[in-house]
């Protein structure tokens, strides 16, 4: 899978992506170019054994949960369903693959962002995401319950 993953984000990188809606407020509007990017060394200091809180504007975009001492990852959508999957650096890209859900496609390919005090993570399609915060908090798989 890895070196699936690693050939199609190299293509990524090197022919681009369709490009992206114009981006809501309060995302800087110069965070491209001013942003400075985290190296994977940073990232995985950051993150592992961690979740990661993605936000697009007011919305939550959904949490991202990383393994300790490997690139591997659990995305959780805001309605709880989860997937697997695993990522690689292709500089300046992280880019994803995910194992299970219909209609995901991939590899996803982000730039983890540093601007103003705050991280981002900007695609190559797509808005970009706030990281809101980054934390401890175990993910629950599945459907929320409903009493």
């Amino acid at each position: 899978m890895i070196a699936s993953l690693r050939n199609a984000c190299l293509v990524l990188a090197l022919f681009g992506a369709p490009a992206a809606a114009e981006p809501e407020a309060p995302v800087p509007p110069d965070l491209a170019e001013a942003g400075e990017d985290l190296s994977p060394a940073e990232w995985r200091r950051l993150v592992a054994g961690r979740t990661v809180w993605y936000r697009i504007g007011e919305a939550v975009w959904g949490r991202e949960r990383y393994a300790s001492g490997a690139d591997r990852v659990v995305f959780q959508f805001p309605d709880g369903e989860c997937v697997e999957g695993g990522w690689v650096y292709l500089d300046p890209w992280y880019c994803f693959e995910f194992e299970a859900g219909e209609g995901l496609g991939g590899p996803h390919c982000f730039r983890h962002l540093r601007h103003e005090g705050e991280l981002w993570a900007l695609g190559m399609a797509g808005e970009p995401q706030r990281v809101e915060r980054i934390d401890d908090t175990p993910l629950t798989c599945g459907p929320d319950v409903v009493s």
